[in-house]
């Protein structure tokens, strides 16, 4: 049974704060499959800060600090990277660091050495959301060591 009264809350709450509501219904099935869990983020006062209050433009629509513990029910295991996407999730916190490189800057030199050093790395893909699923399904699938790449082709 789904409870409308905890849907309501939340809506009344956040209604001046259009990018959750939007985020909201844009996974309303999710949202009615686990609404206690997502409520309890909601209204909670980390996302509050972390995302009413800076008015933030892609607020997460569960707690990334529990994604990351694969004690939870649920957790970035077991939350396909498509759905993460649409439901815009953080990256999983699975990475060492950042690399970031430009074109003809010798990056494929140290790409061959991270595999060499079996460290694990996302790869560049077309569109920011093709980028984000590489990194979330390779962050998830490997505790050893990863790092984030980012690659620039042209200056912005």
């Amino acid at each position: 049974m789904v409870n409308f009264d905890a849907i309501k809350d939340v809506l009344e709450i956040y209604k001046d704060y259009k990018p959750i509501l939007e985020n909201i219904f844009q996974n309303f099935d999710y949202i009615l499959k686990h609404l206690e869990l997502t409520k309890e983020w909601l209204l909670s006062d980390d996302f509050y800060q972390k995302y009413k209050k800076e008015n933030h433009p892609y607020p997460s629509l569960l707690d990334p600090k529990k994604l990351n513990d694969e004690n939870e029910k649920i957790n970035y295991k077991n939350i396909p990277a498509e759905l993460a996407w649409e439901m815009n999730l953080p990256l999983p916190r699975n990475y060492r660091f950042i690399f970031i490189t430009g074109g003809s800057c010798g990056h494929m030199a140290m790409f061959l050495y991270f595999k060499l050093l079996k460290i694990n790395r996302n790869w560049t893909s077309e569109t920011e959301k093709e980028k984000y699923k590489i990194a979330y399904n390779v962050f998830i699938a490997s505790k050893e060591y990863n790092i984030f790449s980012c690659q620039w082709d042209k200056i912005t």
